[in-house]
């Protein structure tokens, strides 16, 4: 029984630095904040009445800098020429209240090794990163409903509250390769391409993740 007991406790010893190195492969949260439309009425007011926006998201960490994302979202987009110096042809008004319901896919790349211990591997609870992707989308406008690619480009910081949870601030900024989310198609007659008059959104998040899915490292043990 004696020998039984120390082959067990030698085990223990003996596995436990492989489960201390433990990583998870993958974070699923949730993002909630605000949102605002820019273009032909928009063209410069940063948050310019903001609507509510939403976001679920799941990462897959590559590693600790590396992060491929996947996300389904929903940003509020609305605005009145009542609050703009712009005059359009004809003097016309316009008003809108729309909303964008889409997909991304990208990466994101952390600043510093994002993770949890205090070891060789340097890491960190908190890091900046930026990130990057492309999302299709579709906008309930008034007159239309028109599906939009968009490129969108984020930076935010992240920070672990425990091993699994991290908390995250984002801002994004994207660009719509459409001109008729605000409901106002090209009033200047000038032929929308894919650099200048399309419409762009805006958001900025706090959102709430948690990490699963175990990936075991290398146990040093073992060398």
């Amino acid at each position: 029984m004696r020998m039984k007991n120390l082959i067990f406790l030698s085990l223990l010893l003996f596995i436990s630095p492989c489960l201390k190195a433990q990583e998870y492969l993958y974070d699923i949260g949730t993002n909630i904040g605000i949102s605002s439309g820019y273009g032909d009425l928009n063209q410069s007011k940063l948050f310019y009445s903001p609507s509510l926006s939403s976001e679920i998201q799941l990462r897959y960490n590559y590693n600790y800098r590396w992060v491929l994302t996947g996300m389904a979202l929903t940003e509020g987009l609305k605005g009145d020429t009542k609050d703009f110096d712009n005059v359009f042809p004809d003097n016309k008004q316009y008003s809108y209240d729309n909303r964008l319901w889409g997909i991304a896919f990208g990466g994101e790349f952390n600043f510093f090794n994002y993770g949890w211990g205090n070891d060789y591997r340097n890491l960190s609870r908190f890091t900046p990163f930026l990130g990057v992707g492309i999302g299709l989308g579709i906008v309930n406008a008034k007159e239309n409903t028109p599906f939009a690619f968009s490129l969108p480009l984020s930076a935010g910081l992240k920070y672990k509250l425990t091993r699994r949870i991290n908390l995250c601030m984002k801002v994004v900024f994207a660009k719509m390769l459409t001109d008729k989310a605000d409901d106002i198609d090209d009033p200047y007659g000038i032929e929308s391409s894919f650099l200048k008059n399309t419409d762009w959104y805006s958001s900025f998040s706090l959102g709430l993740s948690f990490e699963f899915g175990h990936r075991l490292r290398k146990c040093n043990n073992l060398d």
